[in-house]
């Protein structure tokens, strides 16, 4: 298969709910299919595929920034997946507002949903949302989904939007998933609204790279990388660029094809695509 694109009508943060599919022809020309679906919310805040539920058939989850609108489904009508009707429906009304991710958190072969900080098990008949942690001060923005301690099970990073006691932690799932995640923390951010994991020194280990952001005080905003020391639990600070703050970006990729991870990421007050090669090791 080939990969489509999918998302609403509305550019940055302008309020719009009206969905669009950008449909590949095998070739990366698309056709863009508007008027799919109608959504509820005023701009998307995370966004994650797969099949959910008790059914094969591919749904698109959405959470918007505006608070009590849940997480919403779309998904092609059955039969008709070359038109332009979507299936909508409001899955759960508990939603963390941010990032989501679709991970197998427990292990049973299917997928799950994670939200930050909270999670969601992929049950016949619905189930209601886990707590993993319960944060003293701010709220999950970014989160990861990934197995930060080697021993097989799903992990998540989190970075917190929080201007005055912002931070980067990972939680780590124990024998039971719906207990209480043990947290660890990586280190103190400036609203870390833009967060990826990687292994960016090529030594077998996670890093984690937290753009920071501030639309008041946006030159003083950096890049940050947090190298880890071999185990999770010690963390090395390292400062990659400031002047640019970061919002809902920060990916790690190979950009040059050098086989390590280089570093894409954007803004909320500019409208620059930065990049940041890594020089390697």
């Amino acid at each position: 298969g080939d990969l489509d694109a999918f998302g609403t009508e509305g550019v940055g943060s302008e309020p719009n709910a009206d969905m669009v599919w950008a449909r590949n022809d095998g070739g990366g020309q698309f056709t863009v299919i508007p008027g799919i679906a109608e959504g509820d919310g005023d701009f998307v805040q995370g966004a994650t595929a797969g099949a959910f539920g008790d059914t094969e058939r591919l749904r698109v989850l959405i959470s918007w920034h505006e608070a009590g609108k849940g997480i919403q489904s779309f998904s092609p009508v059955v039969g008709e997946e070359s038109t332009r009707r979507w299936d909508y429906e409001v899955i759960i009304d508990e939603s963390q507002d941010e990032d989501l991710s679709s991970p197998d958190v427990d292990g049973d072969g299917d997928l799950d949903v994670m939200m930050g900080t909270m999670w969601l098990p992929n049950r016949p008949g619905g189930s209601p949302t886990v707590t993993l942690h319960q944060p003293a001060t701010g709220t999950p923005d970014r989160h990861r989904s990934v197995d930060m301690d080697g021993d097989g099970d799903i992990d998540v990073v989190v970075s917190y939007e929080d201007s005055q006691n912002g931070r980067v932690a990972w939680y780590e799932q124990g024998d039971n998933p719906e207990d209480p995640w043990t947290e660890h923390p990586i280190g103190d951010v400036t609203l870390g609204l833009s967060m990826d994991v990687g292994d960016i020194d090529r030594d077998g280990d996670i890093d984690v790279v937290v753009g920071e952001h501030s639309t008041t005080d946006p030159n003083s905003m950096s890049l940050l990388l947090f190298e880890n020391g071999g185990d999770s639990r010690s963390w090395l600070r390292g400062r990659i660029s400031t002047g640019d703050e970061h919002h809902d970006a920060t990916v790690l990729v190979d950009l040059d094809g050098d086989n390590d991870l280089d570093i894409a990421s954007l803004g909320w007050t500019h409208g620059r695509v930065v990049v940041f090669e890594n020089p390697g090791v």
